[in-house]
């Protein structure tokens, strides 16, 4: 069963501070129990549902004036994947870099 201190934590990671729909502190508890306790998986899948809400929208350009909309959906899913290497998941899904070492002749 989580804790209240887990709950919180979850709260904080999510940028969901009140007991409401559709975050309440039941949903979180339910989520952290089936995470085996990790409250960085928690935040992962609610970040991945609220890029999912947002998907839809479209950048928008009127007027002299722009709102890059899509952006959100792009953002949601960095925060998502800030969780991922502390949610335990196995090196192998966390992509290495590339890049290798300049050897000057």
């Amino acid at each position: 069963m989580a804790t209240a201190e887990q709950i919180a934590e979850v709260r904080v990671k999510i940028a969901e501070p009140l007991n409401s729909e559709p975050w309440t502190d039941e949903i979180i508890e339910a989520m952290i129990d089936a995470s085996a306790g990790s409250t960085d998986a928690v935040a992962k899948t609610v970040w991945n549902s609220k890029a999912a809400q947002v998907a839809h929208l479209v950048d928008i350009s009127e007027g002299g004036s722009s709102r890059k909309m899509s952006d959100m959906h792009k953002n949601f899913l960095n925060i998502a994947k800030s969780f991922e290497t502390e949610a335990g998941l196995p090196e192998a899904a966390v992509r290495s870099s590339m890049t290798r070492e300049i050897t000057r002749a």
